[in-house]
């Protein structure tokens, strides 16, 4: 039997005779922080360190040597507090307590000196003191997606959003082609919100008394319909102006509804401290088709022609009808509809809006862009790709999706984030790094850097609107939402208004000097709301 062996064999019996002949306590009792060191062993032969005791008695357990018997009788055990040289000098660095007690290796002249120790010590080991492990704040980017009907409606609104933008490109070169006009054109684009600044009350006042999700689904196929008449018309090479600002008008109807009842469906999906992740990754959705549908048209109305363009686009808004009739959200019955309901109703939701501040300060700041930045931006954009860069169908996809690259990434950061507890700043700092920025793209007429000028608006000007989303659906009780979101709408409406502005600047002054005053005007009025609606800085 080697050395350590026969060391813990004897430290066994050790631990019997004195379990006989001194009780412990129970362990319930016992100090946690000592560990108890037998140590009744003659310490030598330097090289190997270790403990070398005595013939291992051949007695059973509980029935000692006299050797034994004899050393606990002689010399009663008392507790000691072992100094550090003591400690170095009775354990071996091959022991289960060297891990314990950090001891390396014996000294050479200590270990060659044999020195019987007939004591118990007490070796107090001090235990760490182990803190909580610090998790660091995990990303909150895709929190929303634990819902399963927030899965289909994300589905929907991108293959909506993704046939919208490929209009968009359509329709500004379909235009532009056809009139060569700057002024025709911001119309064109502008035009699909008309609808909206009229009936977006009356909108929201349906998504108020009928199944949202049939809602949505029966407007998606009705988008998909008017989009195959349209490339009807234009695969027959009957195209007129005429055809292109009907085809926009019919469309823009369809956002009188789509947009209330979807964000009313998120609301009734996602809990209120989520809504702004929810929102976030709704407008990534718009923004990641933002990013690669219009390149993508680019290549097709060049390859293929717009007829063709149009035919993908009807698809992509069959995916949407799709993607809404998979939702399962409940419903409340709502009474039927007559023309004193309707008219009671939207008195209604005006009083609400009129009589909650805050909800004015978010309408008359989400005014501005959509009157004044979007216009001048995304409506000119065919001219800027003609006039100040000099491209074609394939430059301007390209312009277009550098506004769904910044999009995207800002609603990314922002979806990761989760809630944000200072809105009211995020949304004034979003809004005038947007206008800060398209005065500096207005007079930027290098490609790379406008490539990077237009996605620093898309992340501040998306980020702005989904903060504002998510306080509006957040603030307004579930019986209001649709009419207030249709009351929300109709900023978008002023996009028209911009639309025609913006047109008369560019056709008179030039393209840059259009987006230069606009900018400039949108920052005096920014400075006013920030001044008079003075809340919306303390907003949470």
């Amino acid at each position: 039997m080697d050395a350590r062996e026969s060391s813990h064999s004897r430290r066994d019996d050790i631990h019997a005779v004195d379990a006989v002949n001194h009780p412990q306590p129970s362990r319930a009792d016992t100090p946690p922080a000592e560990l108890v060191v037998d140590t009744d062993s003659t310490i030598h032969q330097p090289d190997a360190a270790s403990f070398v005791s005595a013939p291992v008695p051949n007695e059973p357990v509980g029935q000692p040597s006299q050797d034994v018997a004899g050393l606990v009788q002689t010399e009663p055990a008392r507790d000691h507090e072992a100094t550090l040289e003591e400690v170095k000098n009775m354990i071996s660095v091959e022991s289960p307590e060297a891990e314990l007690t950090g001891v390396v290796q014996l000294e050479p002249d200590v270990a060659q000196t044999a020195v019987p120790v007939r004591r118990r010590v007490f070796l107090r080991v001090h235990r760490p003191h182990i803190r909580a492990p610090r998790v660091r704040g995990r990303l909150h980017t895709f929190d929303s997606f634990r819902y399963r009907d927030y899965i289909f409606i994300w589905l929907a609104t991108m293959f909506s959003s993704g046939g919208f933008w490929l209009q968009q490109v359509i329709v500004g070169w379909l235009t532009y082609e056809v009139t060569d006009s700057a002024f025709w054109t911001s119309v064109a684009l502008g035009l699909d919100a008309l609808p909206i600044l009229f009936v977006g009350p009356v909108g929201g006042l349906l998504v108020d008394n009928f199944d949202r999700r049939k809602l949505m689904a029966f407007i998606y196929g009705y988008q998909a319909v008017v989009t195959l008449i349209f490339a009807t018309v234009v695969l027959t090479g009957n195209l007129q102006a005429w055809h292109i600002f009907a085809f926009i008008f019919c469309m823009g109807l369809a956002w009188v509804v789509t947009d209330p009842a979807r964000m009313s469906l998120i609301s009734n999906i996602v809990p209120r401290e989520g809504l702004v992740n929810a929102f976030a990754l709704n407008s990534m959705a718009f923004s990641v088709t933002r990013l690669a549908t219009p390149a993508v048209g680019g290549v097709l109305i060049a390859v293929a022609g717009a007829g063709p363009a149009l035919l993908v686009e009807a698809a992509l808004q069959i995916g949407a009808v799709c993607a809404a009739l998979a939702l399962r959200v409940v419903t409340i019955p709502k009474p039927r509809m007559n023309l004193a309901s309707v008219r009671d109703g939207l008195l209604e939701g005006i009083r609400y809006v009129l009589n909650t501040p805050i909800l004015l300060g978010l309408f008359a700041l989400n005014a501005m862009p959509a009157m004044l930045i979007m216009p001048s931006v995304n409506g000119l954009m065919p001219v800027y790709a003609a006039e100040v860069f000099e491209v074609d169908a394939r430059g301007l996809g390209l312009l277009v999706s550098a506004f769904g690259a910044g999009s995207t990434l800002g609603t990314f950061a922002l979806a990761s984030l989760g809630d944000i507890k200072a809105k009211g700043i995020a949304l004034i700092c979003g809004i005038i790094v947007t206008a800060v920025t398209t005065l500096i793209f207005s007079v930027n007429a290098f490609f790379p850097t406008a490539y990077l000028n237009l996605m620093i608006i898309s992340a501040a000007m998306m980020m702005y609107f989904s903060v504002t989303s998510a306080v509006v659906q957040g603030t307004v009780p579930d019986e209001f939402r649709g009419r207030v979101t249709g009351l929300y709408m109709i900023t978008w409406g002023l996009f028209p208004v911009g639309s025609l502005l913006a047109g008369w600047l560019a056709e008179n002054l030039g393209v840059q000097h259009a987006t230069q005053i606009t900018s400039g005007i949108m920052l005096l009025l920014l400075a006013f709301a920030a001044w008079r609606f003075r809340s919306l800085w303390r907003m949470r």
